[in-house]
C-alpha cells in the first residue's frame, strides 16, 4: 500500500462519488459508463469509461461488469493478459471449467477495449519480463 491511489475501478456511484477527489495527475478510473456519472477529475486524470452493456450481457451474471474491470485494469497496469488466463481467481475455478471460460472471455472483452480506448499507465508491470503484455 502507497498513500496514493493509481487506479480506481469504481462499480457504484458511492464509491465514484466518495473516491474520485482523491485520485491525482496520472492516475485513472475505470467505472460502467452505463450507471455511474463520473463528476469533476482532477487534472491529468484519466476517466476510463467502460460500456458494460455493450460490451457484455449482465442479465445472467451482474458481477461480469467486475470481470469486464479487472480485464480493463490489467491493461492500464501493463500486465500481459496471459496472467489471467493461467490464474483464474480461486472463486471462479470452484464454480467449474464453463464458468472459468466465461469469466476469462469477459476478462479478455475488457483487456481489448482498454488496449482500444485507453492509455496504460507510462510506467507499468510490463517493463518486469515475467508480466510483460502478451496478447
Amino acid at each position: 500500500m502507497g498513500d496514493r491511489i493509481d487506479l480506481l475501478m469504481s462499480s457504484h456511484q458511492d464509491t465514484m462519488d466518495r473516491h474520485l477527489t482523491l485520485l491525482t495527475a496520472g492516475a485513472a478510473c475505470i467505472y460502467n459508463s452505463d450507471t455511474i456519472k463520473p463528476g469533476s477529475a482532477a487534472d491529468g486524470v484519466q476517466l476510463c469509461p467502460l460500456p458494460v452493456s455493450e460490451l457484455v450481457d449482465i442479465t445472467r451474471n451482474r458481477v461480469a461488469q467486475n470481470t469486464l474491470a479487472i480485464g480493463a485494469g490489467l491493461h492500464m497496469m501493463g500486465i500481459g493478459f496471459a496472467a489471467l488466463e493461467e490464474v483464474p481467481p480461486r472463486a471462479v475455478q470452484k464454480k467449474g471449467e464453463a464458468m472459468v471460460a466465461e469469466n476469462v472471455g469477459v476478462a479478455r472483452v475488457g483487456y481489448r477495449y482498454a488496449a482500444a480506448h485507453f492509455t496504460g499507465f507510462p510506467e507499468s508491470a510490463s517493463q518486469d519480463p515475467r508480466l510483460a503484455t502478451r496478447f
